[in-house]
């Protein structure tokens, strides 16, 4: 009998970390974000997480850092204070490998005007540490785009098309 409790236990455990690893590492898109009580992905709750001329971006997923905050933060990323594009991902999750391509292109494209800076959120480096504690991505993959004035002009969520991450591109350039 003690040992019947204890494997069940064992399987409860085992299937409840198995249910996390699903949520946390399939992009997270059905589940909802601070502010979204929807339940439905942050790409999918308004316009301002898929329109990058919108007057503010959708910050749901992530803390709201000031100019002023960032700015030492991009420092050891983006000395030039060019525009910059924080990618945060992981090595487990599909939509990221999927995206990696499409983000490296378009870094290869501005090369001379752009940082693309990836973040692998299972496995950061040491100097990524304040970055991470900064912004506090809920999600992934979550793509921030900064201005060279170190605003934060559009966050976009989950899988994005080229087009999209082009649109939000176009309002850092």
């Amino acid at each position: 009998m003690q040992n019947r409790k204890l494997t069940l236990t064992a399987i409860k455990k085992t299937m409840a970390c198995l249910i996390l690893f699903c949520v946390v590492f399939s992009g997270c898109s059905n589940t909802a974000v601070k502010g979204n009580k929807t339940g439905a992905s942050p790409i999918n709750s308004g316009l301002k997480a898929m329109n990058p001329r919108a007057s503010q971006p959708d910050l749901s997923g992530i803390k709201e850092v000031s100019p002023k905050a960032l700015k030492p933060l991009l420092q050891t990323v983006n000395p030039a204070s060019t525009p910059t594009v924080l990618f945060f991902n992981s090595k487990f999750c599909y939509d990221c490998k999927k995206m990696k391509p499409v983000i490296q292109q378009l870094a290869d494209e501005n090369q001379a005007s752009l940082v693309v800076y990836p973040i692998d959120l299972l496995a950061p480096q040491k100097s990524d540490a304040p970055i991470i504690s900064a912004i506090r991505p809920v999600t992934v993959p979550t793509l921030v785009f900064i201005s060279e004035t170190t605003k934060i002009t559009t966050v976009l969520y989950n899988y994005q098309p080229e087009m999209a991450l082009r649109d939000a591109l176009s309002t850092i350039l």
